[in-house]
C-alpha cells in the first residue's frame, strides 16, 4: 500500500566550483531528476516511461495496482549546455541501474527528448523497448487549437495514450502541417507554438502503466516555470485548510488535510451561553512560484501558519508513494491553558487520529460503507466519532466494491481507497468544536 516515505527531491550546489547534485528516491528517479533540471537550467525535457517488466514493479497492495519499484539515483554535474548537462544525467543514471537504458534526442526548438531504447525483461535483460511515439503520422490542420491538435495526433497512434488535459484551457490557435513525421517531432511543434503563446512554460512526460491493459500510458502536461509569483492570503475558520485546497487545485497533487483539536478557549468563537461553535480561525499569507515544486510550496505554506504562535497547532507533511499525494497534518497542539493570545504558549504533542494504524478487507460493498468502516476503525482507540461529511455523490455512487489493506495509517488506508476509485479524489478531516466530532469531506480535485 502506499504509505511509505519518499525522500525530498532537491537540487543544491555541493562544491565552491558550482558542482551541483540532484538525489531522488523513488518509482521514478530519472523522471524527478530531470523535472528539477528543467528549472535549473530553464529548457524543456520530455521524458518517456520504458516498459516495466516483472522485475521493476511491486504491488501497492495485496489485490492493488502495480507500481515502478523505488530506486535511488544520485547525481553531480558542472552548469554548461542543457545538452551536455542532459548526457552527463543519463551517463550516470546508466552507471548506477540497469533498470533501462535511454538516449537523448535534441529536437527542435530546443526542445530535448530522454526516450527509453532498452529496457529490463522478465528474465532481467536488456531489450529492445518500443516508443509509443515511434509511430509515423501525417496530418494537416489549419488554425485548430492546440488540443485539437493533439487528439487528432493521438488518435493516430497504434497503442492507446491518454491526454492529461491540463493545456486545453488555452483558446490561440496554430496551424500544421506533417507527412509520415514522427508523433515526438509532432507533438514537440505543438509544445513549441504553444509555448510562443503562453505566459507559461508548458512540457510533456509519459507515463506508463506496469499493467498496459489496466493502466494505459498517459501523456502528462507541467509546467516548466512561470513568468509571475503567487500570493496567496486567506482569512478563513481554517486558513490553513483552504489554502491547501488552493495549492491542490494549482498543482494537481492530492493533499489532505486533518484538523487541529481546539484546546485554548482562544481557538473557538462561543454564542452567549459561552458553549463552543466554529474555529475563531485566523490568517495565512504566504507566496510561492507555480514552476516550484508543490512539497516546496506546501512548507511556504506551513512556515507562515506555523510560526504564528496564536494559532492552535503545528503542522507537518509525510508523503505518500508513488502518486503525487501529500498529508498535511498536526504533531503539536496549543495548549488549553492559554486563553487569550497574549499568554505563555506551551506545545504539547498531538497524535492525530488518521494516525491510527487499521486492517481493513470488505468484499462487495456500497463505497459509503466501506468509508465508514475505515473511520470508524480509526476512531475505535480513542472513542471519538467520524461523520461523513460533504463528498461527490456521483463519484461514490458506484457499484459495490472489495478493498484491503493491512496495518497502515488509516489516513493511507482512506487515501488508498478513493484512489481505487477515482485517482482524482481527496479529502479533508475537520474537528468540529461543537460536538467535539470529526467531519470527513471529500472533494475532486479537478472541480476544485
Amino acid at each position: 500500500m502506499m504509505g511509505a516515505f519518499i525522500a525530498a527531491i532537491f537540487g543544491t550546489p555541493v562544491d565552491a566550483q558550482d558542482t551541483r547534485r540532484i538525489d531522488v528516491f523513488s518509482g521514478r528517479a530519472l523522471l524527478h531528476a530531470l523535472r528539477i533540471l528543467e528549472r535549473e537550467l530553464d529548457c524543456v525535457i520530455t521524458y518517456e516511461d520504458p516498459l516495466w517488466e516483472a522485475p521493476l514493479v511491486k504491488e501497492m497492495f495485496e489485490g492493488g495496482p502495480v507500481v515502478p519499484k523505488k530506486t535511488s539515483l544520485s547525481i553531480e554535474y558542472s552548469p554548461g549546455s542543457p545538452e551536455m548537462v542532459i548526457q552527463e544525467v543519463l551517463n550516470q543514471y546508466h552507471q548506477q541501474t540497469d533498470r533501462a537504458s535511454f538516449e537523448l534526442i535534441a529536437g527542435p526548438q530546443g526542445i530535448y527528448n530522454v526516450v527509453p531504447v532498452k529496457c529490463q525483461n522478465e528474465a532481467g535483460e536488456l531489450v529492445e523497448n518500443q516508443s509509443i511515439l515511434d509511430a509515423k503520422i501525417s496530418l494537416s490542420m489549419q488554425d485548430a487549437l492546440f488540443s485539437e491538435i493533439m487528439d487528432e495526433i493521438i488518435s493516430k497512434l497504434p497503442q492507446k495514450l491518454t491526454l492529461a488535459r491540463v493545456f486545453v484551457q488555452h483558446y490561440a490557435t496554430t496551424s500544421v502541417s506533417w507527412d509520415n513525421e514522427d508523433a515526438r517531432s509532432c507533438i514537440n511543434q505543438v509544445f513549441y507554438e504553444l509555448n510562443k503563446v503562453s505566459e507559461h512554460t508548458f512540457s510533456w512526460h509519459i507515463r506508463r502503466g506496469p499493467e498496459s491493459e489496466s493502466h494505459p500510458a498517459f501523456l502528462n502536461v507541467h509546467r516548466v516555470r512561470s513568468r509571475q509569483q503567487w500570493h496567496t492570503r486567506i482569512e478563513a475558520a481554517r486558513p490553513l485548510a483552504e489554502a491547501l485546497k488552493i495549492l491542490e487545485r494549482n498543482f494537481r497533487d492530492t493533499i489532505t488535510y486533518e484538523d487541529a483539536l481546539y484546546l485554548r478557549r482562544f481557538d473557538v468563537m462561543r454564542n452567549r451561553d459561552k458553549e463552543p461553535q466554529k474555529p475563531r480561525g485566523g490568517i495565512i499569507d504566504f507566496s510561492y512560484s507555480p514552476d516550484m515544486p508543490s512539497d516546496k510550496a506546501i512548507q511556504n505554506c506551513l512556515a507562515d501558519y506555523n510560526n504564528d504562535r496564536n494559532n492552535p497547532a503545528v503542522f507537518t507533511i509525510e508523503y505518500e508513494d508513488e502518486e503525487p499525494v501529500i498529508h498535511v497534518f498536526p504533531i503539536q497542539s496549543r495548549d488549553m491553558r492559554g486563553e487569550f493570545p497574549d499568554e505563555e504558549h506551551i506545545s504539547v504533542p498531538h497524535t492525530p487520529i488518521l494516525s491510527t494504524v487499521i486492517s481493513v478487507s470488505e468484499q462487495d460493498k456500497p463505497p459509503l460503507d466501506i468509508l465508514r468502516v475505515i473511520c470508524g476503525k480509526a476512531a475505535e482507540s480513542s472513542g471519538a466519532v467520524i461523520n461523513m461529511g460533504e463528498f461527490p455523490r456521483g463519484r461514490l455512487s458506484v457499484s459495490p466494491v472489495s478493498f484491503s489493506v493491512a496495518d497502515k495509517p488509516a489516513r493511507v488506508a482512506l487515501t488508498g481507497f478513493l484512489k481505487s476509485i477515482n485517482k482524482h479524489l481527496s479529502w479533508q478531516l475537520l474537528y468540529d468544536p461543537k460536538s467535539k466530532e470529526y467531519i470527513l469531506n471529500i472533494h475532486d480535485v479537478t472541480a476544485e
